[in-house]
């Protein structure tokens, strides 16, 4: 009974519940059918998501001044204001580009029309042929040809009209204020104001007021509005708050941050003590005006230099920023940032090119020079006066005779003084007053300063004044200090009490004093300060100091080397010590200081051999142009160090001289005694072809042991001495110099006397292919060579050579040398047979390299446009020689925070077939701007303008060609202004087999950011950025990209010693870091390479890449800053590093040293991670541990867990 009625109501439910079921699969059926004509609202984890129903529309509908905002923008302001700009387009194209356009329509059918002038002279050509004045159309051909004259002028003045308002840019003169945009147009300019302003320059406040009355962004709930210029501001009713009054409470949140704060966001403070109970974070550009970040800061008067000083550029303030006005002509650059162009760079800076007048750049400008004689003009253009005597009266003094004689040459000129007049004629002083005058204009005379006085023709006289004076009765004192002589930012200070020796002294150091910056020496700063010694270096005058501070004294084990040699090689130096203590010595064995009158070690030892103790050496005057002073110190006693002067002079007695001819040279006072206590130098150079010879005539010297009294000492080019003479008895065989450069020294002391010497000096031929000067973008150099042999069938070189080469390309231009062939005799130090390059145009240059032997020297490259090339021979073995290759460089690497650079020949037209790489590498931190002054490259853009058929210059924005291109120029329209995302910029430039053009010229400057960039030591640290208030923490709306990339073959370990992020507990959507293992910047965008993303306050793992480069991304968001990270990275050979810690999601593991065997005592741990849910897949391809393995693995083992 009981189990029967259990069973029915068993039965009644299963059947209840089977009707149920059927209703239910019937109602989901219906109502998933239903979904398809109802628009619904759903969520999902969260988000919320807007349906329409099935092909229906979602429409927003707001009445009165109602506003759809998003983020706190309003949609519908948004869509106004693009309607706005897109009738200021069309507005141009209508008002601007088409009658433009019509104008170059009634030009072309002008030239090209039935009519037009291309038909006309068509008509006249084939009417060349008819001799006679036949009428056309009844009208005469001179008619017609008039006629046609006429109009090909109007065409000319038309076009030059056109070309006029097409090539000047009206946007120069800044004429678009208040933050306003400037685009250059045909014949004018447009200004693309900001929503504040408006008007043709952006010069009429919008008033805000009535624009946005009755709208979201107008004052709300009765406020009155107050318009200001560029902004406005609301007075709010009382009861409600914020920038537009929209609210009655002040709580914080994200939907109203924006109208409390205004340009800030606000922030509920820890304890929320703050009244009203948030704080504003101002945006940068504002600050708070109550609570709320709304008063603009002007830049321009709170920070002082935000743009350029010098030139001085305008600062203009805008709300929230400012910006800054166009460097002045004559200057490159931003306005933040401006740099002096060298306008003589480009054709000669617009100075006369024919005839050829020189160009001096200027701060901003340049400076044309005069005209050469037989011309007139201001430099800039020179015009044929009629001959030299035609202006200024050739130089002659004003009173003479002026008679050219262009026989001789152009501007060689004849002056002859009038009666009653004698001297030369030439220049001021070329003729004086003689005969007697009845009135004489110099009684009393009428020049001060102790000028001279010359009587000139009608009573009038010329004052011929000291140079330190001017005017007309040298009545006008000169300004030693104008323009300033002190270099490297020095001090001019006029020297008024000196008293000059002569009247042509105004112009040397004694005028003035310099007051030197620290770090720079010499009587006008020229000299940059060193620690211990200096390479050959140019000077005047100025002062060597070792150590530099007085209050130390000198390190030991050192040996130091100073090399002077005075600018001007007529010169020597005039050496003076002013402090002197070095440790005291027998001998001076242990520190002393040696000084040699030439080079050391060949130039003659000043004084006794050495110097030491506390005594100084006695002022002396070098007899060559050069001085090297040596310092030793040895590990024991150290002194104060020493100090001394030198000052360039003019020697007693000597010239230096370049020769084409016969000559000849003699002792002071020759045919007489010479005086006693005399050092003459004299130097003859002549063609690097040609050789000098040295013939004697006579010779008188106080004879001595060893000549060590009164001698002649004769030298070659590389101060080796060749010869040494004294006595009278023998007159010396000829001399023939090894080189182009001959030198002799005549010194008396004060002793004996003779009647000197006489010597006549010739130029001689010198050996075929033995030296020449080379001009050329591209060349070659071969030894000379004699007669073939049976084991050199290639020929020898000859004995006893010294051949120079001088090649010489453009200013601005490097050279690069390399060898096809090399046999030269010798090995080591190359005492018998060398080669040797120096970096510049004569031996006393840096020296690059020496060679000999068989090997080929390496590739050699100037820092300069010349190079010096000796081959040198002794009297023994010959070999076969050398043949040597000589190119110009282009390209290079650019360090320098600002600087430019050009394309080969550089004003001149390049080669063809030529590639060139510039890049610019500057350190993190920094970002380059580059601009192109000059751009005429033979090529064509593509119709897409990305690619250029024939020459082009490509700009990539890193430091290889595998990073982002930046665009492909070609053709005569400059590119505009680039700027790089990094710290690298890298140029190419490649000319084909064809047509060259003039090439390009670009200067670059720096700019700095926060944070990024490409680094590239072995070891470094990686930081966030700090905010600009200082507070210990990263700003907000940060992006920073810092590529971390290594040699090939070496991998990157990164380390973290600090994190504090933005916690959160969702795959970090706030603040973050993330990394990329063996990833280009390209390749971010794919999530797949990416590892997960790091925020809150645990550091992340060590990691180690699979390759060589690395990508590290930070950013922040507009919320919560905490105080960032640090991380360490370091580089390091693949092939021996052992174990690491691995996050990529693939990637190879290797051991020590693989495929060689790996050393011994290693423990290496490789650790694998991936993300949640994924697996990790092992391939082991090569594996070879222990030739003898233990069964258990005890000793070499490879273990997976």
């Amino acid at each position: 009974m009981c189990g029967s009625v259990r069973g029915r109501i068993e039965m009644e439910r299963w059947l209840v519940l089977q009707k149920v079921t059927i209703i239910l699969v019937i109602f989901v059926f219906n109502y998933s059918s239903a979904l398809k004509d109802q628009a619904r609202l759903e969520t999902r984890n969260g988000h919320l998501y807007i349906i329409a129903a099935d092909s229906k529309n979602i429409t927003f509908v707001t009445s009165g001044s109602g506003a759809v905002n998003l983020n706190g923008e309003n949609l519908v302001h948004l869509v106004a204001v693009a309607k706005k700009a897109s009738a200021v387009v069309e507005n141009i194209q209508s008002s601007l580009l088409v009658p433009f356009e019509e104008r170059l329509n009634t030009l072309t059918e002008t030239i090209n029309g039935p009519n037009g002038l291309v038909q006309a002279l068509a008509q006249l050509q084939n009417n060349k042929g008819n001799a006679s004045e036949s009428a056309i159309g009844g009208t005469s051909r001179n008619y017609y040809t008039k006629l046609l004259r006429v109009k090909i002028r109007r065409l000319e003045q038309n076009v030059r009209y056109l070309k006029r308002l097409l090539t000047t840019d009206e946007c120069l003169s800044n004429p678009c204020q208040n933050g306003g945009t400037c685009t250059d147009m045909y014949g004018g300019y447009h200004c693309h104001c900001p929503e504040q302003w408006e008007g043709a320059q952006c010069t009429v406040d919008v008033n805000e007021c009535a624009r946005f009355g009755g709208t979201e962004l107008g004052c709300q709930n009765g406020a009155t509005c107050i318009n200001r210029p560029g902004s406005y501001q609301c007075s709010c009713a009382q009861g409600y708050h914020g920038i537009h009054c929209a609210n009655q409470d002040l709580k914080c949140t994200a939907a109203n941050s924006r109208e409390l704060c205004g340009h800030g966001t606000c922030i509920v403070p820890q304890g929320g003590a703050a009244d009203p109970g948030f704080i504003c974070i101002c945006e940068t550009g504002w600050e708070k005006d109550g609570y709320a970040c709304s008063k603009d800061i002007d830049e321009c008067r709170t920070y002082r230099g935000v743009c350029s000083q010098n030139p001085p550029v305008r600062c203009h303030n805008v709300p929230g920023s400012y910006y800054c006005e166009q460097c002045p002509p004559g200057y490159s650059g931003d306005g933040y940032f401006c740099s002096d162009i060298d306008e003589c760079a480009i054709n000669n800076g617009g100075c006369s090119l024919l005839p050829k007048v020189s160009c001096f750049n200027t701060q901003g400008s340049r400076t044309c020079g005069p005209c050469p004689p037989g011309y007139m003009g201001d430099g800039v253009t020179c015009t044929y006066a009629g001959g030299a005597c035609h202006v200024n009266n050739g130089g002659c003094h004003p009173s003479a005779r002026c008679l050219q004689l262009p026989g001789i040459s152009n501007s060689f000129v004849q002056c002859t003084c009038p009666a009653g007049y004698t001297g030369s004629g030439l220049g001021a002083d070329g003729c004086v007053f003689t005969g007697m005058a009845v009135y004489d204009a110099c009684t009393p005379n009428p020049c001060k300063n102790g000028g001279s006085c010359q009587p000139t023709f009608a009573n009038r006289f010329q004052c011929l004044c000291p140079l330190q004076f001017g005017g007309t009765t040298c009545e006008t004192e000169r300004d030693p200090c104008n323009p300033n002589p002190c270099r490297n930012g020095g001090t001019c200070l006029a020297n008024k009490n000196y008293v000059p020796k002569s009247r042509f002294e105004f112009g040397t150091d004694n005028y003035h004093t310099c007051s030197c910056l620290a770090g720079f020496t010499g009587n006008n700063c020229q000299s940059e300060m060193q620690e211990c010694g200096m390479g050959p270096t140019a000077v005047d005058s100025g002062e060597i100091r070792y150590p530099i501070s007085a209050s130390h004294t000198y390190e030991g084990n050192l040996h130091c080397e100073w090399t002077l040699y005075a600018r001007n090689d007529t010169q020597v130096l005039n050496i003076s010590f002013t402090k002197f203590d070095l440790e005291e010595s027998t001998l001076c064995k242990s520190d002393y200081i040696q000084i040699y009158d030439g080079i050391a070690p060949y130039g003659q030892v000043v004084g006794r051999n050495r110097f030491c103790g506390k005594t100084a050496p006695a002022p002396f005057q070098s007899v060559h142009n050069r001085v090297t002073i040596t310092f030793h110190s040895d590990k024991s006693v150290s002194g104060g160090g020493f100090a001394f002067n030198y000052t360039a002079v003019k020697p007693v007695c000597g010239w230096n001289k370049f020769v084409v001819s016969n000559g000849q040279l003699s002792s002071p006072g020759s045919p007489g005694h010479y005086p006693p206590n005399k050092d003459c130098f004299f130097v003859l150079n002549t063609r690097y072809t040609k050789r000098l010879q040295l013939n004697f005539f006579s010779l008188d010297i106080e004879d001595s042991p060893n000549c060590t009294k009164d001698y002649l000492r004769v030298w070659d080019e590389d101060d080796v001495q060749l010869e040494k003479y004294c006595g009278k008895n023998n007159i010396p065989n000829p001399i023939v110099s090894v080189s182009s450069t001959i030198k002799i020294e005549f010194h008396s002391d004060g002793e004996g006397s003779g009647s000197g010497f006489q010597i006549a000096y010739n130029v001689l031929p010198g050996t075929p292919g033995c030296g020449g000067t080379l001009t050329g973008a591209k060349g070659q150099i071969i030894s000379p060579s004699k007669a073939q042999s049976a084991d050199k069938p290639g020929g020898t070189y000859p004995e006893n050579l010294h051949c120079e080469w001088l090649i010489q390309v453009p200013k601005g231009q490097r050279i690069r040398i390399y060898f096809t062939k090399f046999s030269l005799e010798g090995r080591g130090k190359c005492t018998h047979d060398k080669l040797q390059i120096s970096d510049g145009g004569d031996s006393r240059a840096k020296l690059i390299g020496k060679w000999c032997g068989s090997q080929l020297p390496p590739v050699v490259e100037t820092s300069g446009n010349l190079a010096l090339v000796e081959f040198v021979t002794d009297n023994t073995v010959g070999e076969e020689g050398f043949r040597l290759v000589y190119e110009i460089i282009c390209g290079g690497v650019f360090t320098e925070l600002e600087g430019s650079f050009s394309s080969p020949m550089y004003p001149s037209n390049y080669m063809v077939d030529h590639a060139c790489t510039y890049l610019i590498e500057q350190p993190p931190g920094k970002v380059i701007k580059l601009q192109f002054l000059d751009f005429d490259v033979f090529g064509l853009p593509t119709k897409g303008n990305d690619r250029c058929l024939g020459d082009y210059v490509r700009v990539f924005d890193g430091e290889s060609s595998n990073a982002t291109k930046i665009g492909e120029y070609c053709g005569e329209m400059r590119p505009g202004l680039i700027t790089s995302t990094f710290n690298y910029l890298r140029i190419e430039f490649l000319s084909t087999k064809f047509r060259t053009a003039r090439g390009f010229y670009a200067n670059y400057s720096t700019i700095d950011v926060a944070c990024g960039g490409i680094l590239k030591s072995r070891t470094g640290i990686i930081q966030s950025p700090e905010s600009a208030n200082k507070q210990g923490k990263y700003p907000h709306n940060m992006y920073c990209v810092w590529i971390i990339v290594a040699p090939v073959g070496f991998i990157v370990q990164l380390s973290w010693s600090h994190f504090s992020l933005e916690p959160s507990m969702n795959r970090c959507p706030h603040d973050y870091v993330q990394v990329f293992d063996n990833s280009s910047y390209a390749m971010m965008e794919d999530d797949s390479f990416s590892n997960t993303k790091y925020c809150g306050r645990v550091l992340p793992p060590m990691m180690t890449s699979s390759d060589n480069m690395v990508t590290v991304i930070f950013r922040s968001d507009a919320s919560v800053a905490n105080e960032g990270f640090l991380a360490n990275y370091i580089m390091k050979n693949a092939s021996i590093t052992c174990g690491g810690t691995y996050l990529s999601a693939y990637g190879v593991i290797k051991s020590p040293h693989h495929p060689h065997p790996y050393p011994g005592n290693r423990q290496c741990s490789w650790i694998i991670q991936t993300r949640n849910g994924q697996q990790i897949r092992l391939r082991v391809h090569h594996f070879q541990l222990d030739r003898n393995p233990h069964p258990q693995c005890l000793r070499d083992y490879l273990e997976i867990r």
